[in-house]
């Protein structure tokens, strides 16, 4: 009878929450009652029992701490569950990947590699090979070097903070310099505008105070005519005679003054401040950003003998080689686009300013025996150029038409070395930097 019973329950077809793994290997399908730590597997009564003698320092969990959730919270605790698949445990190891994961891991994941394997058969010669205090040595070094980067990070965040902040700072003073700026312009601009104001009304009540008088020198006599009585004919002759001289002299008044004009407020707005204002997109430029915008109509960047041009958008738009009647390269210190004639200026080292047609394409040169070394040059008024001499130490003025340059400055007005010069319309002011980067301002009249 006992063993028809064992027989029933060997082979019954009762599914149980957990099959004892070594039975289930024998085809027997018995419950599994022990579940072992170390071994990753579930034991029925009797297997537990041979399981226990030869490994005594295992670990064995009963059926009610698997039930209870307890086995599965110290499997998740020891690392023993898989993170990829929840729910299932870290059975196998992968030779190939040197990883451990779930059977689900391997049938998704090394299903090609063929040195996976179960990790409690295992797991003695791979622990062999390794040692738990050189592993914890090494990820004790790896943890400082982590923190030791994380740490230069958080510097680093609190450096580029204190830049960002002096740079906001650097922006803020500037936009109050530019408001103090603007503000004084507008005050130079209204006290023009209340001057010229102030003159025509000056002459305006001039001229009312002259019609004054003769207004009065008419009252008068019409008072006298009308007071006149008596037939005395020559005292009658003298007050027509006076009356007639006030009306003689009124008629031309009026003929002279009558049309009453005078001058207009007519204060011409200066745009180059709008232009300037309204080709920049910021106060200046974050080094190293690829996206820049440059605050000119054209962008140009010399070499030697080449001239490349750019869009606003730092766009290459075209480039040009210029080539010296010796066939030699031509040697160009700076160049600038004027939007009245569409031209480009070009100073150069031996051939003096030249003055590129962006339109028609030629080339025309602007000399002058007293110019040496052309270096820089830079947009005067209506359409008028100013180029410096390096070497003849002196400033030319070019005019509108590109075919007369004039010297304006020289060394006995303290021009020596100048290597680049800058003009401002609305004061008329013309400064000059020298190679020692000494600045001088002049006055032009």
């Amino acid at each position: 009878m006992a063993t028809s019973s064992t027989d029933v329950s060997e082979s019954s077809d009762i599914v149980h929450e957990f099959a004892c793994k070594p039975c289930s290997d024998d085809d027997k399908n018995i419950d599994g009652v022990n579940f072992c730590a170390e071994c990753q597997t579930y034991f029925c009564q009797a297997c537990v029992q041979f399981h226990n003698k030869c490994f005594k320092t295992h670990t064995i969990y009963n059926k009610s701490g698997v039930k209870s959730g307890k086995l599965q919270f110290e499997q998740t605790q020891s690392g023993l569950a898989c993170d990829k698949h929840a729910g299932n445990l870290i059975q196998m190891y992968c030779r190939e990947h040197d990883t451990v994961c779930c059977a689900v891991c391997i049938a998704v994941d090394h299903r090609l590699c063929k040195s996976a394997d179960f990790i409690p058969k295992l797991a003695k010669e791979i622990l062999n090979g390794r040692d738990r205090n050189d592993v914890k040595t090494s990820l004790e070094g790896i943890r400082k070097q982590l923190n030791s980067m994380k740490a230069k990070k958080l510097q680093q965040i609190k450096d580029v903070g204190e830049e960002k902040d002096e740079n906001l700072k650097e922006i803020v003073k500037m936009k109050e310099q530019i408001i103090a700026r603007v503000e004084e312009i507008e005050r130079n601009s209204v006290q023009q505008v209340q001057k010229k104001h102030d003159k025509i009304v000056r002459a305006i009540k001039t001229d009312i105070d002259s019609i004054d008088v003769k207004l009065n020198a008419v009252q008068s006599n019409i008072e006298k005519v009308n007071a006149f009585k008596g037939d005395n004919e020559a005292k009658l002759f003298v007050v027509l005679n006076k009356a007639h001289e006030v009306e003689v002299s009124s008629s031309s008044f009026i003929d002279e003054n009558g049309k009453g004009e005078y001058d207009k407020i007519d204060f011409v707005v200066n745009q180059d401040i709008a232009s300037f204002v309204g080709k920049i997109d910021a106060f200046g430029n974050v080094r190293g950003d690829g996206d820049r915008k440059i605050g000119s109509t054209v962008a140009s960047y010399s070499q030697k003998h080449q001239l490349l041009i750019y869009d606003l958008k730092g766009c290459h738009i075209e480039t040009h080689i210029f080539l010296s009647d010796e066939k030699a390269d031509i040697e160009i210190n700076h160049a600038t686009f004027s939007p009245y004639n569409s031209c480009m200026y070009i100073s150069t080292r031996k051939k003096g300013l030249l003055v590129f047609d962006t339109i028609n394409k030629t080339l025309s040169e602007v000399t002058h025996k007293r110019l040496q070394n052309a270096y820089c040059v830079c947009e005067g008024r209506n359409g008028q150029y100013f180029v410096c001499g390096q070497d003849s130490n002196n400033i030319f003025l070019v005019d509108r038409k590109n075919n007369k340059m004039e010297e304006i400055l020289g060394s006995l007005d303290g021009i020596w070395d100048p290597i680049s010069v800058m003009y401002f319309k609305q004061e008329n002011l013309l400064f000059v930097m020298s190679a020692s980067q000494d600045i001088k301002v002049y006055q032009l009249k």
